[in-house]
């Protein structure tokens, strides 16, 4: 799998959870106060990003996921190439 710029795993972290929850979703949106997401859902969704991307996310991380940018930040360490690069 080729290196994502931070800018198309993003979109990629949004694709996943605007299925996950059928709701429009941006970077800053927040999983509880905007999308109604419970500690289920998130877990859910979390197994369901990482099906998508073909990577664990160490369960340690999930309190720190608030938004959809979290997400997007916990995966870009765990896809090959170690980090995403920043498209100019």
């Amino acid at each position: 799998m080729a290196e994502k710029s931070d800018e198309t795993l993003l979109a990629e972290v949004i694709e996943v959870v605007s299925r996950h929850r059928d709701r429009e979703v941006a970077a800053d949106t927040d999983l509880v106060a905007d999308l109604n997401l419970d500690s289920i859902d998130i877990a859910e969704l979390v197994a369901e990003i990482e099906d998508h991307f073909h990577v664990v996310i160490p369960m340690e991380r999930l309190p720190r996921i608030r938004t959809v940018a979290d997400i997007a930040d916990d995966l870009a360490p765990l896809l090959p190439g170690g980090r995403v690069t920043r498209s100019a």
